[in-house]
């Protein structure tokens, strides 16, 4: 599963977002908003589970929720689930986000199809943060 947005998905046994029983590799995702009894986010059940550049926000579990390895417990900063361009809604990366410039990966585009890195640096999660770029008109007093 690479650039996909998980939102809102909600259980009342085990895996909000996603429940794996095999080999599950996520890469540059969003999981946002779900909840389970077990695993609000991701349960996994005697699979293997590889997640990389990826945000997670907000999933809740009433049991067990787990544990991140290797992983940053900081607030991704994430605008609301919305039209933000390209083909499915996605959370976009606010100003300050740690996700920003942050990611290492070798996939080209965002869930929206928007090139990467569009910064110094892969953003973590589906969403590439475009890069603004401001043209102004050139005027020309030498006569």
């Amino acid at each position: 599963m690479q650039n996909i947005t998980i939102f809102d998905g909600n259980t009342p046994s085990n895996g909000g977002g996603i429940y794996n029983s095999g080999i599950l590799t996520v890469t540059n995702s969003t999981l946002s908003s779900n909840s389970a009894n077990n695993g609000g986010g991701i349960y996994n059940n005697s699979g293997t589970t590889t997640v990389t550049n990826s945000t997670f926000s907000g999933n809740s579990a009433n049991n067990d929720g787990g544990g991140i390895l290797n992983g940053s417990n900081t607030a991704p900063l994430l605008g609301p689930l919305q039209d933000n361009g390209g083909p499915t809604f996605t959370h976009a990366l606010l100003s300050g986000s740690p996700a920003i410039n942050a990611g290492n990966t070798a996939l080209t585009t965002d869930q929206r199809g928007v090139a990467r890195p569009q910064g110094s640096n892969d953003d973590i999660g589906a969403f590439e943060r475009d890069v603004y770029k401001i043209f102004l008109p050139f005027i020309n007093n030498s006569e």
